[in-house]
C-alpha cells in the first residue's frame, strides 16, 4: 500500500460550486434591480405628499367656507399672501381647528382674497411635476393646476 499524495480528478473541479465572478455578477445585478426599486419608491413618495397637500388644501378650504357662513359670505381678508395656518388658533379667523402644513416645510400652503373678502385663492405647490406647479382652490369652487413660476393668486381672482 502506498502513502502519499493523489492527484485529484480534473472532474472534481466541475461539481465544487460557483466561482468568485459568478458570483459578483450576481451581487452586481441584484444591486442594480435594488436601485431602481429604490428610485421608483421615491417618486411615490413623491406623489404621495402631493396627494396630501390636495388633501390639506381642501380642508382649508372647508374651514375658509364654514368661516363666511359664519360671517356673511365675507371670507377672512388678506390682501397679500399668508399661510393659512397663520389664521388658525383661538384668536385668530378660522379659531381653534388643527391646520395642517405641508408634508415637507420646504414650501408652505398660500391664500389671498380680494380687498373686500368676497373672494379667495388658496394654493400649494406640488413636488412631482417638473416644471414646477401649484395646485389651487378658488372661492367659486374651481381648482386645478397651473405653472408655479410666476404664480401670486391674483388678488383673489381665480386664474
Amino acid at each position: 500500500m502506498k502513502r502519499g499524495f493523489t492527484i485529484m480528478n480534473s472532474d472534481y473541479r466541475d461539481s465544487a460550486g460557483f466561482t468568485i465572478i459568478e458570483l459578483l455578477v450576481v451581487v452586481a445585478i441584484i444591486a442594480v434591480m435594488a436601485s431602481f426599486a429604490i428610485l421608483s419608491f421615491n417618486g411615490s413618495k413623491a406623489a404621495a405628499r402631493d396627494a396630501q397637500r390636495q388633501s390639506d388644501i381642501h380642508q382649508y378650504q372647508n374651514a375658509i367656507e364654514i368661516y363666511a357662513n359664519a360671517n356673511n359670505g365675507v371670507f377672512p381678508i388678506k390682501a397679500s399672501a399668508v399661510n393659512p395656518s397663520s389664521m388658525c388658533g383661538a384668536s385668530n379667523p378660522l379659531g381653534n381647528i388643527t391646520c395642517p402644513n405641508d408634508p415637507t416645510s420646504v414650501n408652505s400652503y398660500q391664500y389671498v382674497t380680494d380687498g373686500s373678502g368676497t373672494k379667495y385663492v388658496i394654493w400649494a405647490t406640488l413636488e412631482k411635476p417638473v416644471p414646477a406647479q401649484v395646485f389651487y382652490v378658488c372661492s367659486t369652487g374651481y381648482a386645478g393646476t397651473k405653472a408655479a413660476a410666476g404664480f401670486t393668486g391674483g388678488n383673489g381672482n381665480c386664474p
